[in-house]
């Protein structure tokens, strides 16, 4: 049973199209929320504080393990270390993670 739809233009597509329009519209969500990310953070963001803002884990011990010299207690000019920002996201097991290995 093929679904079609009416657009404004007194078009037709079927249900296909629309779930392919769907999806690039999500996809265009998602790029918009990364380019809001990348344009407006606060500014002196460390990768840590975007990776606590993420809850990347994964990423913060190969970038820790990398780079053992790495200041894990800078703050941003919101006064916030990765540490706050991870509590703030309710990222409990970022936060142990900082807790306990550094």
């Amino acid at each position: 049973m093929l679904i079609t739809y009416i657009n404004q233009n007194e078009k037709t597509f079927s249900f296909s199209d629309f779930l392919s329009f769907f999806n690039r519209r999500s996809e265009l969500d998602n790029n918009q929320e990364i380019i809001r990310k990348l344009t407006y953070p606060p500014k002196n963001r460390c990768i840590l504080h975007q990776l606590a803002e993420d809850d990347k884990q994964c990423l913060l011990m190969q970038v820790v393990t990398q780079n053992p010299d790495i200041d894990i207690n800078q703050i941003d000019d919101e006064n916030s270390t990765a540490l706050i920002i991870a509590l703030k996201n309710k990222h409990l097991s970022f936060s142990r993670y900082l807790i306990r290995n550094h």
